[in-house]
């Protein structure tokens, strides 16, 4: 069993928690909303940064935070190229 001082502090440490965050807690309370998604994003671009060693310019930089972040499907489904390959020349996109 924990001796109660070290409880105290913990419970203490807790409390000095619970009130620095106070706002951002009452703030998901009432909403229901996070930054999760903004956070999640920005780890993938921080990580896009540190893998490439640097970039020279900004462009490079932001055409591969788009090909990280911007659900570009490399690899082209079977299904996608039958129904292409379906249509009137017309009719494709180039």
């Amino acid at each position: 069993m924990a001796e109660p001082h070290a409880v105290r502090l913990r419970s203490c440490l807790v409390a000095k928690t619970l009130r620095a965050h106070r706002e951002s807690i009452l703030t998901y309370l009432t909403h229901r909303i996070t930054n999760a998604v903004t956070e999640g994003l920005n780890a993938k671009i921080q990580w896009v940064k540190y893998s490439s060693r640097g970039f020279r310019d900004r462009e490079p930089f932001k055409l591969a935070i788009y090909l990280h972040c911007g659900g570009v499907d490399l690899e082209p489904r079977a299904e996608k190229i039958l129904s292409l390959n379906a249509l009137k020349p017309e009719d494709r996109q180039s």
